[in-house]
């Protein structure tokens, strides 16, 4: 299981925020204000957010996969401080995935201790969200 996450990782979990730095992540969804101070007091959290910009949130398609079991996302939850209950569908979320200009932090999944699968409804995708570090 663990090679197989691995491989995975390695196979193309780099796609995710491609052409945009964390700090062009970072300071679209919080502002430039929040990035310079959690760059200067607080590198634990620029690191967490670093982890999800390069490499937290995964897109693949099913195929046959052992992952069949896995829940279904019927929409996709967005960070948005005056309406948390925010979410956009699926299909706007595969498109915004395949853009160049993808910024992973726009949506609320927070990575856990474990690997997140979640099965994508109305498609044959799979979302993988990678555990935070430890």
């Amino acid at each position: 299981m663990k090679k197989l996450l691995l491989l995975l990782l390695t196979a193309g979990v780099c796609s995710v925020c491609l052409g945009q730095s964390t700090d062009t992540c970072i300071s679209a969804v919080f502002g430039e204000e929040y990035l310079q101070n959690v760059k200067n007091s607080n590198p634990g959290l620029y690191r967490y957010f670093d982890g999800i910009c390069q490499n937290g949130i995964r897109l693949e398609k099913a195929g046959n996969s052992k992952y069949s079991d896995a829940p279904v996302m019927a929409r996709i939850p967005v960070r948005d401080p005056e309406s948390p209950e925010k979410t956009i569908s699926i299909d706007a979320f595969v498109e915004a995935y395949q853009s160049s200009d993808f910024n992973p932090l726009m949506y609320n999944l927070a990575p856990t201790d474990e690997y997140q699968v979640f099965r994508l409804a109305g498609t044959s995708y799979l979302l993988f969200i990678a555990p935070r570090k430890k």
